[in-house]
């Protein structure tokens, strides 16, 4: 019971990488560039972040679906269609039919739309076309793009050649996002040899850790258990870092080290996303324990 609770919770979730600071990177202006050397047409599906620089490289041509000048953009608009498209695959096709778009550009970062871009990669209707480490490119599967797509398609069977350019360069957010773009795929065998690779050259990436231990804990949860902590160790005690440990732990039936994770993500920080998952497990930790004869203390209780 236990092991199918843990994961139903967890299907859809995948290893993602979010950058930090600000600037441009080595790759910054080649997506925008490939648009337009490509002679790529709209109409556009962007993310809210990456909106300004389609803005700066193809406006007029093109125009955006929305970008980080929230006030532009009504409340309904934001909720009810642009975020709302993220959870509601119905509303997507309604977007889908009422814009008509051509083409979908997001950072390769927008862990919000993580899930999406996830469905849109394995959907028939579109293919991945473009990915470095700043962007993601996907177009519409029709005649117009058919060109473009035999040329440039990225697909599970040759991602490895295709992203070859991001292997060989040496680069900490190169390897890290060929590994990303491996994990939207369903190649874990290649993103798991990509951070592998990440965590020898550079390994007080704690970060890194982490994600191995995300992806091995469904199917090996002692390699889970030991990079997890092998994460927190090098510094990166986050409330994530400590939720997935504490589910490595149950796996693993270690359920005192489990509880205690568990409760270290919640101090952290009392509002964790997962917060009402994990004080379930709390609670079913907390009954194992007394039996079902001691009361729930005020604490686990949701």
């Amino acid at each position: 019971i236990l092991c199918g609770f843990i994961y139903l919770a967890n299907i859809g979730k995948f290893a993602s990488y979010k950058k930090s600071g600000l600037g441009l990177t080595a790759l910054s202006n080649n997506s925008a560039e490939f648009f337009k050397k490509q002679g790529l047409r709209g109409p556009i599906f962007n993310g809210f972040d990456i909106g300004s620089y389609l803005i700066y490289h193809l406006y007029p041509v093109e125009k955006v679906f929305i970008d980080n000048r929230s006030e532009a953009y009504s409340a309904p608009f934001l909720k009810n269609t642009y975020l709302a498209i993220k959870e509601n695959e119905d509303k997507w096709q309604e977007a889908l039919e009422s814009y008509k778009f051509n083409a979908i550009l997001f950072y390769l970062y927008e862990s919000d739309f993580r899930q999406f871009l996830y469905r849109r990669i394995h959907d028939p209707s579109w293919r991945l076309v473009y990915a470095d480490s700043h962007a993601v490119i996907l177009l519409r599967n029709n005649q117009g793009n058919a060109e473009v797509i035999k040329r440039f398609e990225i697909t599970r069977r040759n991602a490895e050649q295709k992203l070859n350019f991001l292997l060989e360069s040496e680069n900490y957010e190169n390897l890290v996002a060929a590994a990303d773009v491996f994990n939207l795929l369903d190649r874990s065998d290649l993103a798991k040899k990509t951070f592998l690779r990440v965590v020898e050259k550079w390994p007080e990436k704690g970060k890194i850790w982490m994600l191995l231990g995300e992806m091995e804990y469904n199917r090996d949860s002692n390699s889970a258990v030991i990079y997890l902590e092998k994460s927190i160790a090098a510094g990166h005690n986050t409330p994530e870092a400590y939720d997935y440990l504490g589910r490595a732990y149950l796996w693993t039936h270690q359920y005192k080290k489990a509880q205690d994770a568990f409760q270290t993500a919640l101090k952290i920080d009392p509002d964790y996303r997962e917060r009402a998952y994990l004080k379930q497990l709390l609670q079913w930790l907390w009954f194992q324990n007394s039996n079902g004869g001691d009361k729930l203390p005020d604490d686990l209780k949701i």
